[in-house]
């Protein structure tokens, strides 16, 4: 019931808004693709952990993606935030 409700609620919003439809669908875009390259950077990591515990202090690669997916994740959560706070 709730899926027609939201279906129903979006075809009136893209008839009487289209502005906000569009914006919708961007949104949504955006975060599909920013959950994605936040799985995109979980794999890397994944990929260059060692269960060796002594590789993984010398393993600068991993410590590369690492400082990488620190950044990823602000702007993702940043991003995240915009678009939370425009629906």
């Amino acid at each position: 019931m709730e899926g027609l409700t939201q279906n129903l609620l979006s075809m009136i919003v893209a008839n009487e808004r289209p502005d906000l439809e569009e914006s919708f669908n961007e949104n949504s875009k955006a975060t599909f693709e920013n959950v994605r390259l936040l799985k995109d950077t979980e794999n890397k990591i994944l990929k260059n952990l060692s269960p060796n515990v002594k590789d993984l202090l010398n393993n600068d690669k991993l410590i590369e993606v690492l400082k990488e997916s620190k950044v990823c994740a602000e702007t993702v959560a940043e991003k995240l935030k915009k678009i939370n706070n425009t629906n």
